[in-house]
């Protein structure tokens, strides 16, 4: 057990912050909603959050290996994605309460 747990660290240590990063984003979209009542700033909120706490935590405690370049650089190089999909899932909530597509109606 302890020669599985050494030879896959990263990726155990990666679906449990994967896991943490998710309830976070569920906890920060439903404080937001329930402070704002506004679903687009809630998961514009949340989604962020996300992407700060899987950030940090990979960059302190999961990818221990790999510490080259600055913070600045990994930032843009390894989260470029996620802040893609933040942009997506923004404009799918915003054509899902027809405040984009409402010229078509």
């Amino acid at each position: 057990m302890k020669n599985f747990f050494n030879k896959n660290y990263e990726i155990i240590l990666y679906l449990i912050f994967g896991i943490l990063t998710t309830v976070v984003y569920f906890i920060a979209r439903f404080l937001t909603l329930n402070l704002s009542k506004n679903a687009l700033l809630a998961v514009a909120v949340a989604q962020i959050l996300a992407i700060l706490f899987a950030f940090i935590t990979n960059k302190i405690w999961v990818f221990k290996k790999s510490r080259k370049g600055s913070s600045f650089d990994s930032i843009f190089k390894v989260r470029s994605g996620a802040i893609i999909c933040l942009f997506t899932r923004l404009l799918y909530h915003l054509a899902l309460h027809r405040k984009i597509w409402s010229f078509l109606y």
